[in-house]
């Protein structure tokens, strides 16, 4: 497997647009286009370490599609979860009393959302 597709296979096995992912590794969505469209541009040493650090894989991994050791439970849980990191931050610096107060409030305003998606 070529780096672009282990590339577009981890991108769409997360909840990150290519949109994000550029933003995130502090490039142009065109620059991180040419990663990953027909004429697939390899990304410098330093650019595959950032993707690499940004998705959580190895570089290894990007240019061979092998990975050298299964994920821990932690990593396996971060990975998936890595889009809630800011707000479990919060959460996480309320006190036991103020979560039990703020929980169902949350609990609630996510039931909302969920509801005027379907």
């Amino acid at each position: 497997m070529s780096f672009k597709t282990n590339l577009c296979y981890e991108i769409d096995s997360r909840d990150i647009s290519k949109k994000e992912l550029a933003a995130k590794i502090g490039i142009s969505y065109n620059t991180f286009l040419s990663y990953i469209n027909a004429r697939e541009v390899l990304p410098s040493i330093d650019m595959a370490e950032r993707i690499a650090k940004a998705l959580h894989v190895s570089v290894d991994y990007l240019i061979t599609g092998e990975k050298k050791q299964e994920n821990s439970q932690p990593e396996i849980f971060f990975r998936k979860y890595e889009r809630f990191e800011d707000i479990l931050v919060e959460l996480n610096q309320l006190s036991a009393e103020s979560y039990k107060i703020a929980k169902p409030g949350i609990l609630g305003l996510i039931s909302g959302y969920k509801k005027e998606k379907d």
